[in-house]
């Protein structure tokens, strides 16, 4: 590991919070995504409160099934416009083989756990929590599309969405809602949210690309 001073999240000084996101990387190197990887987190952030804006309706009351409709449209227009500038952006250095085959097992991994959870939830009668597992593994997996990205502040994204998954079973077990409805919501805000701070941030930013560094950070 270099003896160089890390960047953290912002552009600044390494965290604590760094170094807890770090935990769900898997090993994975973290790229420098520039521009395109500002741009490409939004797509990612866009898309999943589109998700999650979708399953918050099952089950919920019309007026807020409203207003998460209307999150799912304003999602689509971020993922849209973040691909957009992504495709405008220049492009990053590319990943190399063997941190792709490194992702796609941990991919595979992710999906075969995901499947697993929602199984044994429905095999014991608790299949209204399979969004709160869901989210668990979302939130375990995008470390590891931050890495690959070259993105910090999604990197963070998957501590804050472990902590909504935890705060909805809460929600859920004192009679607030549904675990759909409170999972959804809650990780959509938050995607939506970091969505709009990284196009904030990419229009601060030069677009440049950047290489892939070691498993230890920039």
């Amino acid at each position: 590991m270099s003896s160089a001073p890390r960047e953290g999240s912002a552009g600044g000084s390494w965290t604590p919070a760094d170094s807890i996101a770090e935990l769900g990387a898997f090993g994975l190197p973290m790229a420098r995504g520039g521009a395109r990887g500002w741009a490409l987190a939004a797509v990612v952030e866009g898309f999943g409160a589109v998700v999650w804006s979708g399953w918050a309706q099952v089950g919920a009351d019309p007026r807020l099934s409203t207003v998460l409709t209307l999150g799912a449209l304003a999602g689509f227009a971020l993922a849209v416009t973040g691909f957009v500038l992504a495709v405008r952006s220049a492009p990053s250095a590319d990943v190399s083989g063997s941190v792709r085959a490194r992702y796609l097992l941990v991919l595979v991994a992710e999906a075969v756990a995901l499947l697993v959870g929602v199984l044994v939830l429905a095999v014991v009668g608790l299949l209204r929590w399979a969004p709160v597992w869901v989210l668990v593994v979302f939130a375990a997996h995008v470390p590891a599309v931050a890495r690959v990205i070259g993105n910090r502040l999604l990197s963070l994204l998957g501590p804050v969405l472990l902590a909504v998954a935890v705060l909805a079973v809460v929600a859920s077990e004192i009679g607030l809602t549904g675990p759909s409805t409170v999972t959804g919501t809650l990780a959509a805000v938050c995607l939506f949210a970091a969505g709009v701070v990284s196009l904030l941030r990419l229009r601060r930013r030069p677009a440049t690309g950047g290489t892939v560094t070691g498993a230890g950070g920039p």
